[in-house]
């Protein structure tokens, strides 16, 4: 009798022990789903945020591109307003010279 008794305390204990596991896989497995979940939105912001540099640097191109556009355009407008002052002060002189009988 104390033979079946040990036994069922055994048995008892095993399902115990066989249940305490049971229940510490099913929390490691939780946790291990939550560390996945929590990975794959810190991936997630991380291509985000690399999609929104590339696109940061994009712009910044074309803008940069546009101001040498505009640079080179005023620079243009600057020469050909230079030779306009050339010709109206060589045609001044001519004048003056005319005018004062040279």
């Amino acid at each position: 009798e104390e033979e079946v008794n040990r036994a069922g305390r055994e048995s008892a204990d095993a399902k115990a022990e066989v249940e305490a596991l049971r229940q510490e896989a099913q929390e490691r497995a939780h946790l291990a789903g939550n560390a996945e979940r929590a990975l794959e939105e810190l991936q997630e912001r991380q291509r985000r945020q690399k999609e929104e540099e590339e696109r940061m640097g994009s712009e910044l191109q074309s803008r940069e591109s546009e101001l040498r556009i505009l640079h080179q355009k005023q620079e243009t407008e600057i020469l050909a307003l230079k030779e306009q002052l050339v010709a109206l002060a060589s045609a001044a002189a001519s004048e003056s010279k005319r005018n004062s009988g040279g």
